[in-house]
């Protein structure tokens, strides 16, 4: 589930269509046949300046992706910037926005 290196980071962010989610902004890009899509959460100093919140809320966001995004991740690779007011939410808000991300990058599926 993780990229294999920046370079394919920065393909997704520069070459890949933006999507303004309940969670952040989306970037994303479909994959190349016979390829998974990979999904990465970027929470960024703003959201927290403690580490240990940013890695919390990265763990519970990837926890959701493995459960979650396989329909998303057999058509796209996906980076979302997590948005600063995530810090405050609970974990069950946290999967509702991620949830409703999801609904939205699905309606764009090829």
């Amino acid at each position: 589930m993780r990229f294999a290196s920046r370079q394919d980071v920065s393909a997704v962010i520069r070459n890949g269509r933006r999507y303004h989610t309940p969670l952040g902004r989306a970037a994303v890009i479909p994959v190349h046949p016979g390829q998974s899509g990979r999904v990465l959460f970027s929470v960024p100093a703003a959201v927290s300046k403690k580490s240990s919140e940013r890695n919390r809320i990265r763990r519970h966001l990837e926890a959701w992706a493995r459960e979650h995004t396989l329909p998303l991740r057999r058509h796209y690779h996906l980076v979302v910037f997590v948005r600063p007011d995530t810090a405050r939410l609970a974990r069950p808000v946290l999967r509702e926005r991620a949830d409703a991300m999801q609904r939205i990058l699905l309606r764009f599926q090829p």
